[in-house]
């Protein structure tokens, strides 16, 4: 993250202990494990900047699926006492088998970056945004929770993506929807493209018919 402010995403990995919290606590309807992050929206409406930092962390709602439950959690962040900082995440806790729906084709921007992604860099990422989650740690943790391998963050995938994107202005909003996991290791492809005053990115995967996710930042009017 090369911009003078703090980067958007940054906020996320202080909170995740918060949320943690939350899904550990007795009073949670389910268990914390195997909880999928779906969808992501943060609003940064001031500059991101040292100063005094106040979290707050809280469930929103939970809503009923054919195939298991949906909850927001949502946290605000409060520099000097002003809100600056909103994230609404979209979690998924499935109770029984979905229905797969049909791939559609991947609208692929021309310009991509391929980007390669090593085992190691989740355990990195995780130990850095205290994610430590065993889906991201181990080839071994992984499989003991029904997956082929480890699986890259999605919330590193978003950050990275920014990464690409200059000169955010204040106020803005990042919406992003996580589709298929980064199974490590892996190779990926980077688009980001500029439409009007939005613009869309996303990971695609090397080989694959679905993108790992997608996403947008917008200013807010």
């Amino acid at each position: 993250w090369e911009d003078d402010s703090i980067a958007p995403t940054f906020p996320y990995a202080l909170s995740t202990h918060i949320h943690f919290d939350l899904v550990n606590d007795p009073k949670f309807p389910f268990s914390p494990y195997g909880l999928l992050h779906k969808k992501e929206e943060i609003t940064v409406l001031k500059t991101l900047r040292p100063g005094k930092w106040e979290m707050h962390s809280y469930i929103e709602s939970y809503d009923e699926l054919e195939s298991g439950h949906e909850f927001l959690l949502n946290s605000d962040l409060y520099i000097d006492g002003e809100l600056a900082w909103q994230s609404k995440t979209t979690a998924y806790k499935r109770s029984k088998p979905s229905t797969k729906k049909k791939n559609k084709p991947l609208n692929i921007p021309k310009e991509t970056k391929t980007l390669c992604l090593a085992p190691h860099m989740a355990r990195e990422y995780a130990l850095v945004s205290k994610n430590i989650d065993p889906i991201h740690m181990s080839l071994i943790s992984a499989k003991m929770m029904g997956h082929k391998s480890s699986i890259m963050h999605g919330m590193w995938g978003l950050a990275r993506s920014l990464s690409e994107i200059k000169n955010l202005k204040n106020p803005y909003q990042i919406n992003c929807t996580f589709i298929s996991p980064m199974y490590l290791p892996c190779k990926v492809k980077l688009g980001v493209l500029q439409k009007d005053e939005c613009t869309e990115f996303g990971f695609y995967p090397k080989f694959g018919d679905r993108p790992h996710f997608l996403g947008t930042v917008r200013p807010i009017n």
